[in-house]
């Protein structure tokens, strides 16, 4: 058996709490190591295999993750002493590094599988929040360049005619030639008027920049 089946099976995760100095209740409740708990908010298992859950930061595990985050060791590193600890035998062969037992190579894949959903859900709330920020600034950004367009001469005479100094010049493109000749001089007045309002606008708008 290895050492973490072996740990689990004989160490509650009360039992060790107790042991290594946690004050546990009548109700299995203990102030929580992991936050700056004031009021009894961590559950503690009195079976064995059993585990930990806090109300309060939502830190859970089972008894060596429990021992691992007390003494901020390694999970191999707690199971290693609440086997001594504890007095547990358990085939030390089982445990070697480079030869990992099927239900650690399942542990390990379980770990990774719940670190990359952490990342996952962690970077997208980031992206989302972020994202909400930029298009608060970007809408408030928007806004106060409109403001200042509308407030600019020049700005708005382009708006209100270019349009029709466009359709003047795919009419001259476009149209026949008898049709050019009934509207031509309407043509020439309109774009040469709006030709001298255009230079004397950037002129005016140059002059007060």
């Amino acid at each position: 058996m290895n050492i973490f089946t072996a740990v689990k099976e004989k160490v509650s995760p009360l039992e060790a709490a107790r042991f290594y100095g946690l004050n546990v209740n009548k109700n299995g409740m203990s102030i929580c190591p992991f936050h700056d708990d004031r009021h009894p908010s961590l559950k503690l298992d009195a079976k064995h295999g059993g585990g930990f859950y806090c109300f309060g930061c939502q830190e859970h595990g089972d008894v060596i993750s429990l021992v691992a985050g007390l003494f901020r060791i390694r999970n191999m590193d707690a199971a290693v002493r609440i086997a001594k600890d504890f007095h547990i035998k358990y085939d030390s062969k089982e445990n070697d590094p480079d030869h990992p037992s099927e239900e650690i190579k399942k542990k390990r894949s379980a770990d990774d599988r719940e670190r990359f959903a952490i990342r996952r859900r962690d970077l997208c709330k980031l992206i989302l929040e972020t994202l909400s920020d930029m298009r608060e600034e970007k809408w408030q950004c928007e806004t106060k360049a409109m403001k200042i367009l509308e407030e600019d001469e020049l700005y708005c005479w382009i708006v209100n005619h270019i349009n029709r100094l466009d359709a003047s010049y795919d009419y001259l493109l476009y149209k026949s030639k008898n049709e050019i000749l009934n509207a031509i001089e309407t043509i020439e007045e309109e774009v040469k008027n709006d030709v001298s309002e255009f230079k004397e606008l950037c002129k005016r708008s140059k002059g007060t920049a």
